[in-house]
């Protein structure tokens, strides 16, 4: 769910955001200023409504999980279990996630401190437009453009 710029019901909706301002995020401050206006929608700092949206886990970073294992229940898992988080924390920190999401979540199953503390690593701050049309969204001034022009 991105934003579209071909997509009528998109442009409509971003249109239909800054006309009607319906949060007060006081658009009309800024009305025919196009890098203000695309501040206020793409910023998560400027989102008045402290809105938050998860993140993909595979935009996690291995540091930042191996950051929340909690020490006893590393102590209490199996040793083969505490071999693999031992060489899961250890990759690099730019390598991708997703291969050793399904086995961090057997080790670390529902209700664990680990995979909740884990889990809340997905949430962050959200800008308007990524509320509107999704996580990572952002409206470039063509998108501006053509949803106020449609």
């Amino acid at each position: 769910m991105a934003f579209d710029r071909t997509d009528a019901a998109d442009l409509a909706a971003l249109k239909s955001e800054v006309t009607n301002d319906p949060t007060g995020m006081d658009y009309a401050a800024v009305s025919g200023q196009t890098k203000p206006l695309l501040e206020l929608l793409n910023d998560p700092d400027k989102n008045i409504s402290n809105d938050t949206i998860n993140r993909p886990t595979e935009e996690l970073d291995i540091p930042d999980i191996a950051a929340v294992i909690d020490e006893d229940e590393f102590a209490a898992l199996s040793e083969y279990d505490k071999v693999w988080v031992t060489m899961f924390i250890n990759r690099p920190a730019e390598e991708m996630l997703k291969p050793f999401q399904s086995k961090f979540l057997e080790v670390f199953p529902n209700g664990s401190t680990t995979r909740t503390a884990a889990l809340a690593l997905r949430e962050k701050d959200a800008s308007r437009a990524e509320v509107l049309f999704g996580v990572n969204t952002v409206i470039s001034r063509e998108d501006w453009f053509a949803a106020r022009d449609s």
